[in-house]
């Protein structure tokens, strides 16, 4: 059986490492990857955010600059295909421009990713979830908040 994929952003990937609001749910996702129910493919972007959101917390004094470098370390090291930005920023401009005016290029690289794929992008950022559904409702199958995606497995609704 193939494996469904997700994109996760980088508020999700971040809540792997980080004790954080909804980081249960991220840890979860995590657990379907370790064992194999799910893949995770993510645009190169995510790198990049999530180094910042590392550097962000060092900056605040929530994590040390030792804990950062261990932490991107990891995310580096999950078992996630990467797909290079170049072969989607087309898709994810003419996605803020037509589709979604409200996402930013950056959040619409996720949504392209997962349209590329045929994988559900999977965000903790529930107001960007409810922006795009709101905006292009044909997204709601390929952009869902963390926990809804995690009810509509455990529902029978996405492949398992």
């Amino acid at each position: 059986m193939k494996s469904r994929l997700v994109v996760p952003d980088a508020s999700v990937v971040i809540k792997f490492f980080i004790p954080e609001v909804l980081s249960d749910q991220a840890v979860e996702i995590l657990t379907l990857v370790q064992r194999g129910e799910i893949g995770l493919v993510a645009p190169y972007l995510l790198y990049c955010e999530t180094g910042n959101i590392l550097w962000k917390k060092r900056k605040q004094g929530e994590i040390s600059s030792k804990e950062a470098t261990e932490i991107i370390v990891k995310i580096l090291a999950l078992p996630m295909e990467r797909t290079p930005d170049s072969e989607i920023v087309e898709r994810a401009v003419q996605i803020s421009n037509e589709w979604v005016p409200s996402a930013t290029v950056y959040d619409s690289i996720y949504i392209a990713t997962a349209l590329s794929q045929r994988a559900t992008f999977v965000t903790a950022d529930n107001k960007l979830a409810r922006k795009i559904s709101h905006e292009h409702p044909d997204f709601v199958e390929y952009c869902v908040p963390i926990q809804e995606y995690l009810d509509r497995r455990a529902d029978g609704d996405l492949n398992k």
